[in-house]
């Protein structure tokens, strides 16, 4: 069996990102200075390992093609195993773009927060209003019909399994149908 998903790796990137948590928390200013030299200091040692054929895949038309193949050789790391190269070159400028966009909050900074704040609710709410929303588009534009029982009872009436309820017809008429309800009408 071949896992191509390496969980270990991810594993120990996952407690550098708890690691630095706590640097996160310091005031404004230094916290910016802070992410802002990490993430240069990690993308220009991405360019030395990657210059150096360094850790990771060794790209071999590095050098020896034209600059925009030479250039989509350079940034193409290995992802699985995660390298240092690609680790390097995806949470350098991750952590740059983290400095440059902590600043006060706005207006539209306080929408997002929201959001960011109730993440996992709005994934689920949004499974089933997709859900739905691409029933009734189903339904609309001549698809089955909206309920998988009346499918299920349209599709039995059109064999005459069925009586005018959607009860089959195999079985006793149920107490509910129409027929027995009519019946015991008459009858008192």
């Amino acid at each position: 069996m071949l896992v191509l998903y390496p969980i270990v790796p991810w594993l120990g990137v996952m407690a550098c990102g708890y690691g630095f948590a706590p640097r996160l928390e310091r005031a404004r200013p230094e916290r910016r200075r802070l992410c802002i030299a990490i993430g240069v200091v990690a993308t220009l040692l991405f360019v030395v390992v990657r210059l150096l054929r360094g850790h990771g895949n060794h790209p071999e038309a590095l050098f020896e093609s034209g600059f925009e193949l030479s250039w989509a050789s350079f940034l193409a790391c290995q992802k699985y195993p995660p390298s240092l190269a690609f680790l390097l070159m995806t949470l350098g400028p991750a952590l740059v773009a983290l400095g440059l966009l902590d600043r006060e909050p706005g207006w539209i900074q306080r929408r997002f927060t929201t959001f960011g704040r109730v993440a996992l609710f709005f994934y689920v709410a949004h499974l089933f209003v997709v859900h739905e929303g691409a029933r009734v588009l189903f339904w609309i534009v001549g698809g089955e019909p909206l309920s998988p029982v009346r499918e299920a009872r349209a599709e039995n009436c059109r064999r005459g399994t069925t009586s005018r309820c959607g009860c089959p017809t195999s079985r006793p008429p149920s107490p509910c149908s129409r027929s027995t309800r009519s019946a015991r009408g008459s009858q008192a």
